[in-house]
């Protein structure tokens, strides 16, 4: 036993290099990387940022498809305005009747909101 601390000790560098090698290289094995994580900012390990990147991908296709879903029913509401337009819905009688139904609503309220300011050019004079 005294040989072989003799030897170790004379030989230090030769034993105890490779020993914190081989301590540095399983460390590093047993070791998993983190990184941090864009979406929540925390330190993450690829499997977590696997499932937020998934996270987030599916929000953004969701966003893709109310957009779509969107743009679909403005398309159907411009197809219909232009229809009604071009008569191909409704009759010319009742567009018409639309047309002179909204107008009288309009001098209605034309009216009573000049009744409104008459009214209060009134009370300004006295």
């Amino acid at each position: 036993m005294q040989e072989i601390l003799t030897w170790i000790k004379h030989n230090r560098f030769t034993v105890v290099l490779p020993v914190i090698g081989l301590i540095v290289w399983i460390t590093a094995l047993g070791c998993e990387p983190f990184t941090i994580s864009p979406v929540s900012g925390k330190e993450v390990n690829v499997t977590q940022l696997q499932i937020e990147y998934d996270a987030t991908l599916a929000k953004f296709d969701a966003a893709v498809e109310d957009i779509e879903r969107k743009y679909e029913q403005q398309e159907a509401i411009l197809q219909a305005i232009t229809q009604l337009a071009t008569g191909d819905i409704v009759d010319m009688q009742g567009a018409i009747s639309l047309l002179i139904g909204a107008g009288g609503v309009g001098v209605l309220f034309d009216n009573r909101r000049k009744d409104t300011v008459i009214a209060a050019m009134k009370n300004r004079k006295k």
